[in-house]
């Protein structure tokens, strides 16, 4: 009957035109997500640029130091070194980042093991090994019993530090130098 293909017309227009706009919903979310994708990938892609411009900056400013300087990751391998320490170790940086202390032959293989398990013992016990301080300060008589050294923490520069031990006494007995670290703990 006429009145049930109308009814059937009908019904099928408003389904057409139901996902005609669902369509048109679709391609107007998927042009925003697009356009949104983008912003972020510029963002992105600018964020890295800037990440870039610092670290080559600081890689900079560490290759004018003339003291050989290398850091690690948690991982105990070499992540970078200064121009320092290409030229007093006679390596590339290139072949040094990714390695671990074990694998740099030009060092002593009994050096090479103390330094990794060093680097492990570090990393074991979470104490950062960039708080590790050599202060300088004046001979007293306590710096002669190790043990009593590990007791002491010392006021330097408005800072309080641990002391671990005394090292490189200086033959007249002037001087000390004390291996630290900053800040308040159990020893």
């Amino acid at each position: 009957s006429d009145d049930e293909v109308g009814t059937l017309v009908g019904a099928f227009n408003d389904m057409l035109a139901t996902i005609q706009a669902r369509n048109h919903e679709l391609l107007t979310a998927n042009q925003r997500l697009a356009e949104s994708e983008e912003r972020l990938r510029v963002a992105n892609d600018e964020l890295e640029q800037r990440v870039e411009a610092r670290t080559s900056l600081l890689q900079a400013l560490i290759d004018t130091l003339p003291n050989p300087i290398f850091y690690k990751g948690a991982d105990t391998r070499f992540i970078g070194c200064n121009t320092a320490y290409e030229q007093a170790f006679a390596v590339r940086r290139q072949d040094f980042i990714g390695q671990r202390v074990l694998d740099l032959d030009y060092l002593p293989e009994a050096d090479r093991l103390a330094y990794q398990a060093e680097d492990e013992a570090v990393i074991a016990s979470r104490i950062s090994a960039e708080l590790t301080h050599q202060i300088t300060v004046r001979y007293q008589s306590i710096f002669d019993n190790p043990q009593q050294v590990a007791q002491y923490r010392v006021l330097y520069r408005s800072r309080i530090f641990n002391i671990h031990s005394a090292l490189n006494e200086d033959e007249k007995r002037v001087l000390v130098v004390l291996l630290a670290s900053e800040g308040l703990d159990d020893g």
